[in-house]
């Protein structure tokens, strides 16, 4: 699960409880087999769960069990045994936690600060992939329409934001959600967000979708801002609906859709609700920063076919892709059909539609009923684009599409010539690349970077400290740039009105 292997190894000293058994460990099949006496009809079966890593959680390590002094974040998935049931399509289940100190928190998928719980008819699917946590969180509830919505948090984020900024900007969100999906369900939804360290100077942050919950880390330091975070939640309370409720047939092959066009619903919603006193500007600059980082990516133009569970979890470039493909296919699908239909239509009404067959019909998200369903909103078929742009992996020549829009752009890019190093995530350069202005700097393999400037200027000197040995060396070169032809959209108010 989520690129990690051997989970099992993290349960250890198993028991049976007054009875002669023998444990097997299965771990080919994640199970583990009981040999006992006949006619026993009760089983107790103790464990314990170990963290896998020493000392507090990295982002690296964030979605394995975090079982530290003051709190614990496990995955049910990585927590509970549970028996194997041959007929039997519903759990009915107790959660009982014991030995906690009366001030600490215990926070599930299911409900908050009950010791006792009773879970009943859940499917097993649902139920391990819930969370636990516990401890010294905080927990927030949000009024919402009736909803029990509630957001969890632990440690300081005054370093790096007002907690009360982030709690407005969340229940802001939500709020947005459920009002563009139309969405009057009133089942709990739990908001968790877990500060982690870095092993290197910057922030990181991610998240993941659950059984009731969106489940969010970030670091906690002073590089840590609140857009990022904003960003964050709203495109992972968005899978709610888009790669929850309308669900791939096939997860790997229909990324493009639910993170890409996910991707592009954060950016638009962002926008449209001004949240974070962001507006229009922000969207265009969204919109022209994936041109950019798709423009220069070297599996741009990578065929759908390659994204796999292996390359989307091992490799940085792949594990992007979906997103910025799918976000710029969405992109290009809103322009198309509200050009086509004069605002009549929009993707808005596509995704709604889709939403609608998959909770009416049980409808998954495939190739063939997506372009079905775009193509009742539009006069011609876009088997052809779909084709090109998502299966082949070819560029969205936008600079036709905008001036056929008669939308403001700039056909070339100024951006900063590449340092040429290649880094490995622990900051180690293991790679310079010929004649680069890595190369002509002085940077040399083998190199660990300590301190970089987090957004250069063209023109800038700038300063970079790398450990080279047991020494540090300051690094000191001016960045240059370069023109590329990706078309960029220009913040002007014509622009600005077309996508407020």
């Amino acid at each position: 699960a989520y690129g990690y292997t051997d989970l099992m190894d993290l349960l250890i000293e198993p028991k049976v409880l007054g009875e002669e058994a023998k444990i097997h460990f299965e771990k080919d099949s994640s199970r583990i087999r009981i040999d006992h006496s006949k006619g026993l009809e009760k089983i107790q079966f103790e464990y314990l769960v170990k963290q896998k890593v020493i000392g507090p959680p990295t982002y690296e390590n964030f979605y394995l069990p975090i079982i530290q002094p003051d709190y614990f974040h496990i995955f049910s998935s990585m927590l509970f045994v549970i028996p194997v049931s041959k007929d039997a399509q519903k759990l009915n289940i107790v959660l009982e936690w014991k030995g906690f100190d009366r001030d600490d928190t215990i926070h599930n998928s299911f409900g908050s600060n009950q010791k006792k719980q009773v879970i009943q008819e859940i499917t097993q699917e649902d139920f391990l992939n819930s969370i636990c946590m516990g401890g010294d969180y905080r927990v927030y509830p949000l009024e919402e329409a009736g909803r029990n919505t509630t957001f969890v948090t632990r440690g300081r984020w005054d370093d790096a934001f007002e907690e009360s900024a982030l709690i407005t900007s969340v229940h802001q969100i939500i709020k947005s959600l459920y009002e563009f999906w139309k969405d009057t369900s009133t089942e709990p939804l739990t908001v968790p967000l877990t500060p982690v360290q870095s092993n290197f100077e910057g922030s990181a942050h991610g998240g993941t979708g659950m059984y009731r919950t969106f489940d969010t880390f970030s670091t906690n330091n002073s590089y840590t801002t609140l857009g990022p975070l904003v960003e964050l939640f709203a495109h992972e309370l968005n899978h709610r609906w888009i790669g929850s409720k309308i669900a791939n047939a096939d997860e790997e092959a229909q990324y493009w859709f639910s993170e890409g066009f996910t991707e592009y619903y954060t950016y638009k919603l962002i926008a449209t609700q001004k949240i974070n006193t962001q507006d229009a500007s922000y969207f265009i600059d969204k919109i022209n920063s994936v041109l950019k980082i798709l423009y220069k990516s070297p599996v741009k133009n990578k065929p759908n076919s390659a994204i796999t569970y292996e390359t989307f979890w091992q490799d940085e470039h792949f594990s992007k892709l979906p997103y910025y493909r799918g976000a710029l296919f969405a992109f290009y699908l809103d322009l198309k059909i509200r050009h086509t239909t004069k605002s009549k239509y929009s993707l808005d009404d596509v995704i709604r539609h889709i939403l609608t067959d998959a909770e009416t019909k049980g409808q998954q998200l495939t190739h063939t009923y997506f372009i079905r369903t775009v193509n009742q909103f539009l006069d011609e078929d876009i088997q052809s684009d779909f084709e090109k742009y998502i299966i082949r992996g070819e560029d969205i020549p936008f600079s036709v599409v905008f001036d056929t829009m008669g939308i403001q752009y700039e056909p070339v890019r100024k951006v900063l010539r590449p340092l040429g190093l290649s880094v490995d995530e622990n900051r180690k350069i293991t790679r310079i690349h010929s004649k680069s202005d890595g190369e002509k700097a002085g940077f040399k393999a083998g190199d660990i970077l300590l301190t970089y400037p987090k957004d250069p200027k063209p023109g800038q000197e700038v300063r970079y400290t790398v450990k080279r040995g047991i020494e540090e060396i300051t690094i000191t070169l001016v960045r240059t740039v370069k023109e590329l032809p990706i078309p960029t959209l220009a913040d002007t108010p014509q622009n600005r009105k077309e996508f407020e």
